[in-house]
């Protein structure tokens, strides 16, 4: 309450129903219902109004009650009736006791507050004179009454949102903010802003509303966006005229001050006192919504022995609460009515530092309880993420049958009695309380996790997971589970063992310490054994070979030694200790290495002697094979080889058996033998160079013997020595098949001859040999020699007489890989390298004219001797021959035209040898075909040459109707042209190459005479062209003459304001369409191209210049240029233009009159007929006036005496007669008359005579 002046109190109304003139006790902070000071008529007269708008909002995140009373403007002395319960709240006023249910809730409050009018009773009320009712001040139940009532209404949004534990901090602050952003982001009095960009929208749709106001709502808000809407919604519900505003504020009038024995308001409750209680309210409030949330973990939802303790936590707050509530609530009005001293309250707060409910007892509970909950969580997380499960009901698993034996990670803590729960307990229950509470174990146990009973914990799940993985222990079924076990504090492991209910606390052996070498002789190790500690049910020694997975188990319990006897000589061992415990769990000790020499090693160097033999033996194989024995060359390879490895293989040996025996007796190290033998890998003499070089000499004898049997079977003969048959006078020729390579340097025989020098031998361990072996005998030489042998074999079948011989032999050309052909030629004694001439490329035709072919002569090769043509019929067998060695080209003058011919070259070489060149086929064509192709191509060249001429041509340049046919012209000649000389080129070819038949040419040809561009018609348009192109030049010229401007142009004649009338000369048919172009069009068209030889045109070439035409245009062109020398003026201008009209052939007179831009054709009136007399009388003449033409616009009468120039007119339009009354008598007379068109142009009839007389008028 706050004072106003010295006698007035201001206080929130809390939505209870206030009105001026009510009775109201501050002692207890409530109202009086039922008495009043004064009538209800006497107020309504006493009572002044004043408007009082406002409106205003605000947003916070805070859910203390110091927040909340400053939110609803509430003061610390109502503050603390309403934490005792003296005061019930209604409407937005219910937000005080809505407070949050966990720490895991993020909470914003929307708060509105609007005030309408303020009510007032009168100071002339209050008088003591004006009391109607004295007797309610003898009661003793009211302090205060209303004199003045705040209108208005209060709401408040409350937005809720639970976030998970596995929530992102950061995402739930940034959500959190948007809508805080958004709430702050309202302003008072301006169209609030309902829409909510994406972002806000994501975070607000996790957010619940809970709503508290005064205002009557159909439905209350459940979402953010339901609240905004209502939101914007609230000043409408307090009615039109705000008549469902409620009290907000009210002020209270001391009775005191109208009657002395009225009750008062002795004493209020300091501000410090205030605070305090509210923060015991607060600690309390903040344990209980601590515990909720410890409730929701894991660990209370897995225990119900950790859960347990939660919950009496939070009952017993919540019974401490309504306790300290009550004595609160029955102390104040007490102490305010000055019944109770103050003290009584700082007695209350004194007894309750000093209970288990004190504000540091139970935050340092809550935060043990906290830390006990991490660490029990992050636990489980290892446990069963490893497999096992959580098991309350332990009686289920150990009646099982299936399961034989179970283990527990057992937390053993939750169950013991917690200090502060039991003196809770005893201060709540005071009749239950033990006297010797104080000297109870339960009262001196510490609570939470020492660091010793975290370090066991984790030790325990160390050795529970290790039980899980291990591969040797007993089956079992892995739980986690609860029990009280004191002497284990913390957690423990229980075994349920065979089946049994009783549980044993599972100890690990420990480590035992690791394997002592007492022994090694030969084959058998002596092992000392070390004591086992107490957890170890059997001590066992394993051993295994460096390289296996598996090790090999000896029990040695009880014993001080033992002997390993089955070990495997020059084999690298491990061996260790294994300390076995329940379950057949093992702890195993650190891993000893034990070496000898591996027995691989012993094989490797018997493998190294070995094959050293075996390339022995086969050199001695090889050396007997034919091709050894009849090439030196190879025999002496192949022993060098031999020898090398005998040496090699002694010192070697010798070498081997010395690093053994120092291995043996430790005076080496085993990398002495390996060191050793990977010398020996790096030598010359390695496995793989050695079986790589005699597979090469295999493979290379095989090569050998197969040629030389080859050779021999075509009875060649095998000699190296050519002396008897170079002095033989007998023999010209001397032809030697020659084995080139047999000779040639082999690099692994160097480098082993080398390696075996001393100096060579000493180091042999460094060295590193890189000469890998390899063969002459490679894929293409292969093929050259099989070419060799070929061409021999080609020359003994030519030469057959003795004065040439055969020979195999054996020299080494480096320039000529694996053979060569030697030729000792005419008895010389040097021989030169026979070389086969190339394959001649086959004959080229260069040019066919009638019946004779020019062919192309290729280079021929250096072995070419000679280089011949060859030729015949396809159908002849013998081939006609031309020596063409030396030229360029040769020609054939005696072939049949339409006969087919086959054609190649022959390359002669060294002794007659010939290589002839593929065939070719060929055929003559016709003279007669080819001048009529010819002719065909000529023709269109004439065509496109005129087209040239035509379009330099004035009528060309002067309208491009003209200029773009020739053009078109020109250009599908030019195409079809094109098109037409590839095809005849590509046919002639394949006639000429015999790939298609003669007809193939004839029917290109028809096809061309079926086509738009055959000769007559080509002829005959470009015929009509040039006609037509003369005779526009004439008009052209003439017009030009007559002064008219040639411009097709009109726009700018007819936007000049000084041409009234524009007259053009019009060439109308200049645009008609040419059919013989369209075809054209229409042929070139791909797929009409394709078939043109089966398409035959219809159009023929056609003129619009027709007779008939030409007469026509003569006569308006008289007509123009008449009408050119009426009108000289400037008004009028005459042009020389071109515009299809189809039904004007050939021109007409287009007008353009007054500028207007439509075009009339202009058609000169018809030659009237002559006058007629009907009637003559007096002086006066009748006469008839004949019908005129559409064209005629006026019809004259022309008159005058014979000898007169001048003619009188008298226009007669639509007149039948016309009677002439002006006439001198006895005089002759002329008439006519006279058609007026457009443009004043003017017809005249033929003229008629008449003589006037005294008495008549005679007619002539």
């Amino acid at each position: 309450m706050d004072l106003v002046g010295v006698n007035v109190i201001e206080t929130a109304a809390l939505g209870r129903p206030f009105q001026l003139g009510m009775l109201y006790d501050c002692r207890k902070d409530a109202l009086v219902p039922g008495i009043t000071l004064w009538d209800k008529e006497q107020l309504q007269q006493s009572i002044r109004h004043h408007p009082q708008i406002n409106t205003d909002f605000s947003v916070t995140a805070s859910d203390s009650i110091e927040e909340k009373s400053h939110l609803l403007n509430i003061d610390g002395y109502l503050k603390l009736s309403l934490l005792s319960g003296l005061i019930n709240v209604r409407g937005a006023a219910k937000y005080l006791s809505d407070t949050k249910k966990s720490f895991r809730q993020q909470r914003l409050t929307l708060h509105y507050h609007s005030t309408t009018k303020f009510e007032e009773l009168t100071m002339n009320h209050l008088a003591s004179g004006n009391i109607a009712h004295y007797e309610a001040f003898d009661n003793d139940t009211a302090t205060h009454v209303v004199t003045a009532v705040l209108y208005g209404a209060n709401a408040c949004f409350v937005f809720d949102r639970e976030v998970a534990s596995d929530e992102d901090k950061s995402t739930v602050e940034g959500e959190v903010k948007a809508a805080f952003d958004k709430l702050k982001g309202i302003s008072v009095g301006a169209q609030i802003d309902l829409s909510l960009n994406d972002k806000q929208k994501t975070a607000v749709q996790k957010f619940s509303c809970t709503f508290y106001g005064d205002f009557q709502l159909q439905s209350n808000p459940a979402s953010f966006e339901d609240a905004l809407n209502v939101f914007a919604d609230l000043p409408k519900l307090m009615g039109e005229n705000k008549e469902l505003a409620v009290p907000l504020r009210v002020w209270l009038y001391p009775l005191d001050k109208l009657h002395s024995h009225a009750a008062k308001l002795q004493k209020e409750i300091s501000i410090g006192l205030i605070k305090n209680l509210e923060s015991v309210f607060e600690t309390l409030s903040t344990t209980e919504m601590k515990c909720s949330d410890l409730l929701k973990d894991t660990p209370s939802l897995a225990f119900a022995g950790f859960c347990d303790k939660i919950i009496h936590m939070k009952q017993n707050c919540f019974i401490y609460k309504l306790s300290f509530m009550k004595k609160l609530g029955s102390l104040l009005p007490k102490i305010r009515g000055d019944i109770e001293k103050e003290t009584a309250l700082n007695e209350l707060l004194h007894d309750h530092e000093e209970c288990p409910f004190r504000g540091s007892d139970l935050q340092q509970w809550i935060k043990e309880k906290e830390q006990e909950s991490v660490i029990i969580k992050t636990l489980l997380r290892q446990l069963t993420d490893s497999g096992a499960t959580v098991e309350e009901n332990l009686d289920k698993i150990l009646m099982d049958l299936e399961v034989e034996n179970v283990v527990s990670y057992t937390f053993t803590s939750f169950e013991w009695p917690d200090v502060l729960l039991s003196k809770q307990k005893a201060f709540l229950n005071p009749s239950t309380m033990d006297n010797n509470g104080e000297d109870s174990p339960d009262s001196k146990q510490k609570t939470g996790f020492t660091s010793e009973i975290k370090a066991t914990m984790k030790s325990n799940l160390k050795i529970y997971k290790n039980l899980i993985k291990s591969k040797t222990c007993k089956p079992a079924k892995f739980i986690v589970a609860s029990k009280e076990i004191k002497n284990n504090p913390g957690s423990c492991i229980l075994l349920y063992e065979n089946e049994s209910d009783e549980a044993t606390c599972f100890t690990p052996p420990s480590k035992p310490a690791c394997p002592v070498i007492e022994q090694i002789s030969g084959h058998s190790v002596v092992v000392k054994v070390s004591p086992a500690c107490p957890a170890t049910e059997e001590l066992r020694l394993l051993y295994k070979m460096k390289e296996e997975k598996d090790w090999k188990s000896q029990s040695v319990q009880s014993q001080d030694t033992v002997t390993l006897t089955d070990l495997s000589p020059d084999t690298e061992y491990e061996m260790k200790y294994a300390a076995v415990g329940k379950l057949n769990y093992n702890v195993d000790s650190d891993v000893i290495h034990l070496r000898v020499i591996d027995k691989k090693l012993i094989d490797a160097t018997e493998s190294v002697l070995e094959i050293l033999n075996l390339i022995e033996n086969k050199c001695s194989e090889l050396m007997q094979d034919n091709s050894a024995v009849t090439f030196s060359a190879i025999h002496r390879k192949i022993q060098d080889m031999m020898r090398y490895c005998q040496t090699y293989k002694q010192d070697l040996s010798n070498r081997i058996k010395s690093v053994i025996q120092s291995i043996q007796t430790c005076e080496e190290d085993i990398s002495a033998l390996t060191d050793l033998l990977q010398a020996h890998k790096e030598s010359p003499f390695n496995k793989s160079y050695l079986m790589e070089w005699i597979t090469v000499k295999e493979n290379e004898s095989n090569a050998v013997n197969k040629f030389l049997q080859q050779l021999c079977d075509s009875r060649a003969e095998v000699n190296n020595t050519f002396d008897t048959f170079l002095l033989d006078i007998s023999i010209k020729n001397l032809v030697c098949y020659t084995f080139s390579s047999l000779d040639l340097p082999d690099d692994l025989l160097s480098d082993q001859e080398k390696f075996l020098k001393l100096q060579m031998m000493k180091r042999n361990s460094e060295k590193k040999h890189n000469a890998m072996p390899h063969t002459w005998l490679t894929g293409s030489i292969r093929e050259t020699m099989k070419k060799h042998l070929k061409v021999f074999k080609e020359l003994m079948l030519l030469h057959g007489d003795q004065s040439t011989t055969f020979l195999v032999t054996s020299k080494e050309h480096t320039i000529h890989p694996g053979s060569c052909i030697l030729l000792y030629e005419n008895e010389s004694d040097k021989p030169i390298c026979f070389t086969p001439p190339s394959k001649p490329a086959c004959p080229v035709i260069e040019q066919i004219s009638g019946h004779s072919v020019v062919v192309k002569v290729s280079p021929a090769c250096p072995a070419t001797e000679e280089l011949r043509l060859l030729y015949k019929m396809k159908e002849e067998k013998d081939w006609k021959s031309q020596s063409v060695q030396s030229q360029d080209t040769v020609t054939l003058t005696d072939l049949s035209p339409d006969t087919e011919y086959e054609m190649k070259y022959a390359a002669v070489g060294k002794l007659n040898y010939n290589v002839d060149s593929d065939v070719i086929h060929l055929r003559v064509i016709d003279k007669k075909l080819i001048d009529a192709t010819e002719s065909v191509l000529e023709i269109l060249n004439l065509i496109e040459n005129k087209c040239s001429e035509l379009m330099q041509d004035n009528s060309a340049v002067t309208f491009s109707a003209i200029h773009r046919k020739i053009r078109d012209m020109m250009r599908y000649c030019q195409t079809y042209k094109q098109d037409l000389s590839n095809r005849i080129k590509s046919v002639i070819q394949s006639i000429q190459t015999c790939e298609k038949d003669i007809s193939a040419l004839i029917d290109l040809l028809q096809a061309h005479n079926e086509s738009p561009f055959n000769k007559s018609y080509l002829t005959d348009w470009i015929t009509v062209k040039e006609k037509e192109s003369n005779s526009v030049n004439k008009f052209l010229q003439q017009l030009c003459d007559s002064g008219a401007e040639v411009n097709n142009n009109l726009d700018t004649f007819l936007s000049d304001i000084e041409v009234k009338n524009l007259v053009c000369y019009t060439f109308s048919s200049l645009d008609l369409p040419d059919d013989l172009l369209s075809n054209q069009e229409n042929f070139l068209k791909p797929s009409v191209m394709m078939r043109n030889s089966e398409k035959k045109p219809k159009a023929v070439p056609q003129t619009w210049l027709t007779g008939s035409v030409r007469e026509k245009m003569r006569e308006l062109l008289e007509i123009f240029k008449e009408l050119m020398l009426l009108h000289g003026d400037q008004s009028t201008t005459f042009l020389v233009t071109s515009k299809e009209h189809t039904i004007h052939p050939g021109s007409c007179i287009i007008l353009y009159k007054y500028g207007s831009d439509e075009a009339i054709c202009f058609t000169p009136p018809l030659k009237p007929a002559c006058p007629v007399i009907e009637k003559i009388s007096g002086h006066s003449v009748v006469v008839k006036v004949s019908p005129a033409c559409p064209a005629t616009e006026e019809l004259r009468l022309l008159y005058k005496m014979k000898e007169e120039k001048d003619w009188k007119s008298q226009s007669v339009q639509n007149h039948d007669t016309v009677t002439l009354t002006d006439l001198s008598p006895d005089t002759e007379y002329e008439m006519k008359y006279a058609a007026v068109g457009k443009l004043n142009y003017t017809v005249d009839s033929d003229v008629t005579r008449a003589t006037t007389r005294s008495t008549n008028i005679r007619a002539v």
